[in-house]
C-alpha cells in the first residue's frame, strides 16, 4: 500500500484497488499455505464486491453464471452433508413419532425444504441417503420399503419448488434470458413452484403408503428412540462448531438468494461467497480446534 502512494494522480482508484488486491494475492500465493485456488477466487470476489468489475466479467471467462451458481451451491451442500446435519434432522423429525403415515409425510416435507438448500436432484438424493439408512435400522421392513420408494420419488417431485432444485431450471432461465424474455428470480420461482411441489410430493407419498401397506400396518405404532437412531452414529446433544457454521452460512445464503431485489447481489455471487466462507482455512482450523 505504501508503494502505491506515490503513483501518479492519473491512476484511478479502481486501478489502485486492483493493484492492492493483486499484490495481496501474490503474497498469499508465495508465502502462505492457503490453497492457490482459494486465494484466486477470493481475490476475484473482492474485486467484484468493491465494484472494479461486474459479476458478468467474473463469470464470463469460465462459463455462464448459472454454472457458478451450481458449483457454489454444491460446495455448500457438501459441507452441510459432511457436518452431520442430515442425521441430526432425521433424529429431530422421527424421535417420538408413532404413526407410520405421519413419519412418511414429515420426511416428505423435510425433503421438499431441501430444494431450497441443495442444488439438483442428485445432490439432494445424496443428502437423503444417510437419513434413510439411519431410519431403516429402527422401522419395520415394510416401512423401509415404503421409504425406499417414497424418498427418491419426493426428491424428484419436489425439485420444482426451487430454482436450484434441478439443473434444468437454470438452463431454462438461461434460454429465456438469451431470447430476450424475462427470466426467473428465486422468489418468483418459489411462488410458482412451491405449491405444486408440496401437493405432488405429499400426494405421491400417500399413494405409495397406501399401495405398499395394509390398514393394520398403517395403524400400528412405531417406537423410534434417539438411542436406536444414533447407535452406530455418534451424535452429541448440542450442535457442533461445524454444524453451527454450516447452518449459519446456509441460512444467510438462502436469505440472500430470496432477497436479491433488495441488495442486488446475484445468486451466483452469493453461492461463490458462501463456498469461500464454508471452506475458509481459518474457520476450518478453529472448528477443528474446538472439536
Amino acid at each position: 500500500m505504501l508503494w502505491l502512494v506515490p503513483l501518479p494522480e492519473q491512476v484511478t482508484p479502481d486501478a489502485r484497488a486492483t493493484l492492492v488486491v493483486f499484490a495481496a494475492a501474490v503474497w498469499l500465493w508465495v508465502f502462505s499455505k492457503v490453497s492457490d485456488t482459494f486465494v484466486a477466487l477470493g481475490a476475484a470476489s473482492v474485486i467484484v464486491l468493491i465494484g472494479v468489475i461486474d459479476v458478468d466479467d467474473l463469470f464470463a471467462p469460465l462459463g455462464d453464471e448459472t454454472v457458478w451458481l451450481l458449483i457454489g451451491a454444491f460446495i455448500i451442500a457438501s459441507a452441510v452433508t459432511s457436518s452431520g446435519l442430515a442425521v441430526r434432522a432425521a433424529v429431530a423429525l422421527s424421535v417420538g413419532v408413532t404413526s407410520p403415515r405421519v413419519l412418511v409425510h414429515l420426511l416428505t416435507l423435510a425433503v421438499v425444504c431441501t430444494a431450497f438448500a441443495v442444488p439438483a436432484t442428485s445432490g439432494r438424493a445424496a443428502l437423503v441417503l444417510p437419513v434413510f439408512l439411519a431410519l431403516t435400522a429402527v422401522v419395520p421392513a415394510w416401512l423401509s420399503r415404503i421409504l425406499a420408494l417414497a424418498l427418491p420419488s419426493v426428491v424428484l417431485f419436489s425439485a420444482v419448488a426451487s430454482l436450484i432444485g434441478a439443473g434444468a431450471h437454470l438452463i431454462t432461465d438461461q434460454i429465456l434470458t438469451g431470447a430476450g424474455l424475462p427470466g426467473f428470480s428465486f422468489t418468483r420461482w418459489m411462488v410458482l413452484g412451491l405449491p405444486l411441489a408440496l401437493v405432488s410430493s405429499h400426494l405421491a407419498a400417500e399413494i405409495i403408503v397406501r399401495a405398499l401397506s395394509t390398514r393394520e400396518q398403517r395403524n400400528a405404532e412405531l417406537e423410534i428412540t434417539r438411542e436406536a437412531l444414533t447407535r452406530d452414529i455418534p451424535l452429541s446433544t448440542r450442535l457442533s462448531s461445524g454444524e453451527y457454521r454450516a447452518v449459519l452460512i446456509l441460512g444467510v445464503a438462502i436469505l440472500l438468494w430470496f432477497t436479491e431485489g433488495v441488495h442486488g447481489i446475484p445468486p451466483a455471487m452469493v453461492a461463490v461467497l458462501g463456498a469461500l466462507m464454508i471452506t475458509s482455512p481459518t474457520w476450518a482450523r478453529r472448528t477443528s480446534a474446538r472439536r
